[in-house]
């Protein structure tokens, strides 16, 4: 057998072996964008959470909470829904972030 033939009978495994390696980086690429995207959307609604926090009216904390809340749901409801939070996850979010700014001033 010559350099050519060999060439030509290997052509299919090196194919092969191409496809699996672009198919593993493009995979790989996939969870990286898809946490990065993750974090943005997380990073957004604690954005909003925080402006609601400092545009609310100084009441109680849960009061403040609840407002901080419904802007976020005003100003961000795309990323709200793209997350997807279960039931009390932003309420909890909320109250963190009333405590958070409180104990920074």
């Amino acid at each position: 057998m010559d350099f050519g033939n060999i060439m030509l009978q290997l052509e299919p495994v090196l194919n092969n072996i191409a496809v699996a390696v672009a198919i593993a980086v493009l995979a790989r690429l996939g969870q990286y964008l898809g946490a990065t995207k993750s974090e943005m959307l997380m990073q957004v609604l604690h954005r909003a959470m925080a402006s609601g926090v400092l545009q609310a009216s100084p009441t109680v904390p849960a009061s403040v909470a609840e407002q901080a809340l419904a802007y976020a749901m005003k100003s961000v409801p795309g990323t709200i829904a793209k997350i997807g939070p279960a039931p009390g996850v932003l309420m909890d979010l909320a109250l963190a972030k009333v405590r958070e700014l409180a104990a920074q001033k």
